[in-house]
């Protein structure tokens, strides 16, 4: 059956058995049993963690992903609107921001000069602009000009402000020039007046102790956010799948740990060692028959053990036909093995098996049929038949009987149950050469 696999958005890709597709995704998604696909399995783990490291942008690309342009040595993301937008990569501190940051070309430069913070517009005549949310309105409460450096205040300003602007200085001075009676009474003012002119020097000196405490505190914002940005980028490089993006519904860790995989459709989870190699793979479904497959090399650990709710050894054979649980098979016919019919049999292969603890040469293609070669297995036999006796084949087909006259390399196993006189069954027996 094809594999269904379930974008974040919604959206899903069929990918078909036999198949790759190469069309999706930017990486190579592979169908049910298609072969040689370790090379290309490897190259996508690749292209995520380099993020498609080149001088174009990947083909195919899906909204989330990422790209590292390697000609201006920038991270971009694919947005919503079909377009690689770059992801800031100039902020080397932390950056807090509530609410939106717009930094809309490379003409804006905040500078640190040795305990001394510079504000520079780079562009020709232009403008830096302070807006204020005042009563539910974006108002520019604070202009300079960029053609003039002219200093506009749209916001009303308290007395202790502490600013005066050139204008009104040059306007001031000109008045005292023009006018030495009104110099003479500033001047008795300012000379008189020395306590008013103390707090206005004090005024200056604590505000720009505060403005200098409120910038060394953004700076450090800014360090911070910047940590936490590259920390979460850390993160999402570290989450990776090679069939496309992951919707993480449960990840646990605490006093237990906690893996829920609760998607819908053929959704597999892996379990990979540090360098990237998957020793277990389950895949997505509701039914406790779930294949897991296992990789590398397992050891059991001192005191360790491997418990199976079911009992027999089993082995697929090639055989000429499907049969059913518990029936008595031969070395013969047009393969491997057919049905016992011929009794005491020294060509008996086993029982086909029921409910196997551990099967081996599982890749068996072709039809085949799971023979249980020691323990406990049903198996069909006629009476009558004794606990703890020898079976061997008899001349129903399919069907064991008690070995009146063992002989060796006939015996199938021995009865778990008895039977009577001329009665067929479907009994316990312990498979097995004894």
């Amino acid at each position: 059956m094809p594999y269904f696999v379930n974008k974040t958005d919604g959206s899903v890709i069929v990918v078909l058995d036999g198949t790759k597709d190469t069309t999706s995704t930017s990486l190579t998604l592979f169908g049910r049993l298609v072969a040689n696909y370790g090379d290309q399995t490897n190259e996508n783990f690749v292209r995520l963690l380099e993020n498609f490291a080149f001088n174009t942008s990947p083909v195919n690309p899906i909204r989330g992903q990422l790209w590292f342009d390697t000609t201006n040595d920038t991270v971009k993301v694919y947005t919503s609107s079909n377009t690689w937008s770059s992801v800031g990569r100039s902020i080397l501190g932390n950056l807090t921001a509530t609410g939106n940051l717009f930094l809309g070309t490379q003409a804006f430069e905040i500078q640190d000069l040795t305990g001394n913070v510079k504000v520079i517009n780079k562009a020709p005549n232009g403008n830096i602009s302070i807006f204020s949310n005042i009563s539910g309105v974006s108002t520019n409460v604070l202009n300079i000009a960029g053609d003039s450096g002219l200093l506009t205040v749209n916001g009303n300003a308290t007395n202790n402000l502490g600013i005066t602007t050139k204008i009104y200085v040059d306007s001031f001075i000109n008045n005292l020039t023009a006018n030495a009676a009104v110099q003479a009474n500033i001047l008795g003012n300012l000379s008189s007046n020395a306590s008013a002119q103390a707090v206005l020097l004090n005024n200056l000196e604590s505000n720009a102790v505060v403005q200098h405490n409120s910038i060394v505190g953004l700076q450090a914002n800014i360090n911070a956010a910047w940590g936490n940005i590259g920390a979460l980028q850390s993160n999402v490089l570290s989450i990776s799948s090679g069939g496309g993006p992951i919707d993480v519904t449960e990840l646990r860790l605490n006093s237990n740990v906690v893996l829920n995989n609760t998607g819908t459709g053929n959704t597999v989870i892996n379990f990979k060692t540090p360098g990237g190699i998957t020793v277990i793979s389950a895949a997505g479904s509701n039914d406790a028959t779930t294949p897991v497959t296992i990789k590398g090399q397992w050891f059991l650990g001192t005191n360790s053990t491997i418990n199976a709710l079911y009992a027999d050894l089993a082995e697929y054979f090639r055989s000429d036909d499907s049969y059913e649980p518990g029936t008595v098979l031969s070395f013969g016919g047009s393969a491997e093995v057919t049905i016992s019919k011929v009794e005491n049999d020294i060509k008996v292969a086993g029982v086909v098996t029921t409910n196997p603890a551990f099967v081996m040469n599982q890749q068996l293609e072709g039809t085949r049929c799971c023979i249980a070669l020691q323990g406990r297995v049903p198996c069909k036999v006629i009476g009558p038949v004794a606990v703890g006796d020898m079976l061997t084949t008899s001349h129903i087909a399919g069907h064991a009987k008690r070995a009146d006259l063992p002989i060796m390399g006939a015996i199938i196993g021995k009865s778990l149950t008895n039977v009577s006189s001329n009665t067929t069954a479907t009994i316990d027996i312990l498979a097995g050469r004894m």
